[in-house]
């Protein structure tokens, strides 16, 4: 079986074996892929208020969305849970970044419809390139690209940590933002975001 019962794209075994012979064929062309990883946003959120069945529909929409994007020759595949992988080969990581953004832009232009509730939907996207590392191993740049989605919502949810702090009282330069983030801290005159290991 090397497809997600599910979405029908391909599934995680296949895509590190895919991406294995990927990697083999730039070294020996010496070319270049790049790999997204994508997560899909608040998604337990959308299970636990709209059920399972919700969920598995906005699993499949997404895939059909996201393949809508593609020219044919990436290789997409549920990594695990709401998490999903895609190779790019011949891509740099130029290309593959505004690959992501049609990715995501696509996603979210239009809620699901499930059973006559529109679920607005978005997705995080991390990217990785070979070449980066010349030892770089299918797991290596998989975990590469996981770290990227990583730091990309971290980023989003500092974005929404300043907006929420637009609204409080600035008698204090700097305003700990623990209440969202317990890492980091804002200094609300030039509203800069850092972390809080630097006090």
């Amino acid at each position: 079986m090397t497809t997600d019962g599910l979405t029908c794209v391909y599934n995680k075994r296949f895509l590190q074996e895919a991406l294995e012979r990927e990697l083999s064929r730039v070294r020996r062309r010496k070319s270049q892929l790049s790999v997204l990883m994508m997560d899909l946003d608040k998604f337990k959120t959308i299970n636990d208020t709209h059920g399972h069945l919700a969920g598995d529909a906005v699993l499949v929409e997404f895939t059909q969305r996201a393949t809508s994007c593609l020219a044919g020759d990436e290789i997409l595949a549920r990594f695990e849970g709401e998490e999903f992988a895609l190779v790019v080969p011949d891509a740099s990581v130029a290309e593959a970044t505004q690959l992501a953004e049609s990715i995501r832009m696509a996603v979210r232009s239009q809620p699901v419809c499930f059973e006559g509730t529109q679920i607005p939907i978005t997705v995080s996207i991390g990217v990785a390139e070979f070449p980066g590392d010349e030892s770089s191993t299918a797991n290596t740049l998989l975990e590469s690209a996981d770290q990227m989605l990583y730091l990309k919502k971290r980023q989003d949810e500092a974005k929404f940590v300043l907006r929420e702090l637009m609204n409080y009282d600035e008698s204090s330069r700097w305003h700990s933002c623990s209440d969202f983030l317990p890492d980091v801290s804002v200094c609300l005159a030039c509203r800069h975001l850092y972390s809080s290991d630097r006090f």
